[in-house]
């Protein structure tokens, strides 16, 4: 493990001595920010509110959870490592001011831990009528779906946020559900006579969005957000780039779709190939 970690954690010094000029930057302006957290405001918006809670943006969570009673039973050692793994991770991220990760869709940090919770899924799924199961498994994909839909970040812009909205309004997201918003922002549509640029990045290039306003425009963030079609084009791309005239076009689009068409063809075959390929067993092997 350790070796592993070593060419990671030599690019991130060497990073910090060109960028900060020390092998570790002070921490004291983070130490304060994190004191700005309240635990309680931390596990309400996390379990409960309707901007952030996990249960919302992942119903698949309720399987995993359904399923740890059955994992307790047979591997109890196991469960063990699960509940303490995930309740101190739980615990930590709800100290922070920002417990989901603002400025993401939905609660980011929590997705750490949903892969360990997810052991249980299976067993879960064996406990409910398998329309119920493949209800809750429909109804999470098309919530991950409109995620990625348009770019998350039109939300924040509409409410005019500061940066660190998070600390002057810590119950924000008891107020607004970025999730039930999603949908009217993908039915409104693109309206290319309204954009001035399409991003608000010197590189027209680039399909997201990792500029927000200048300082001065903060307020008014929700005007300046209309200028810039990035915000408001639906996902894939190909989707809506044939209708962009040509000499605007940030990529070619004949050899993209081609490309990508070539690489599902592939990784079809590859998963037809497998399928089709007898399962060994250690018999067999032997």
């Amino acid at each position: 493990i350790l070796i592993g970690l070593a060419p990671g954690l030599v690019a991130l010094l060497a990073f910090n001595v060109y960028r900060f000029d020390v092998l570790w930057p002070n921490p004291a302006a983070q130490v304060e920010l994190l004191k700005s957290g309240n635990i309680a405001i931390g596990i309400a918006t996390l379990l409960m509110s309707p901007g952030k809670s996990i249960f919302l943006f992942s119903p698949l969570i309720f399987l995993g959870f359904l399923g740890l009673p059955a994992i307790y039973r047979s591997e109890r050692r196991l469960f063990c490592l699960i509940a303490a793994v995930s309740v101190s991770y739980f615990l930590m991220i709800s100290h922070l001011p920002f417990p989901g990760g603002d400025w993401c869709w939905g609660p980011r940090y929590m997705s750490v831990i949903l892969p360990i919770i997810f052991l249980g899924l299976p067993f879960g799924i064996a406990r409910l009528k398998i329309q119920l199961a493949i209800g809750i498994v429909a109804i999470s994909l098309s919530i991950q779906v409109v995620s990625l839909w348009i770019d998350h970040q039109q939300f924040y812009f509409r409410h005019n946020l500061d940066p660190n909205f998070y600390i002057k309004d810590p119950l924000f997201h008891f107020r607004h559900s970025q999730l039930s918003e999603r949908f009217g922002e993908i039915f409104l549509g693109p309206d290319f006579t309204q954009f001035k640029k399409f991003n608000s990045s010197p590189y027209d290039s680039l399909t997201y969005a990792p500029f927000g306003p200048p300082p001065q425009l903060v307020p008014v963030s929700n005007l300046w957000v209309r200028q810039f079609a990035v915000f408001y084009l639906p996902r894939p791309w190909p989707l809506w780039l044939c209708y962009v005239p040509e000499e605007r076009r940030f990529l070619n689009l004949p050899a993209t779709v081609t490309s990508l068409l070539a690489a599902l063809l592939v990784g079809c075959m590859g998963l037809i190939a497998a399928l089709r390929r007898p399962l060994q067993t250690g018999n067999d092997a032997a």
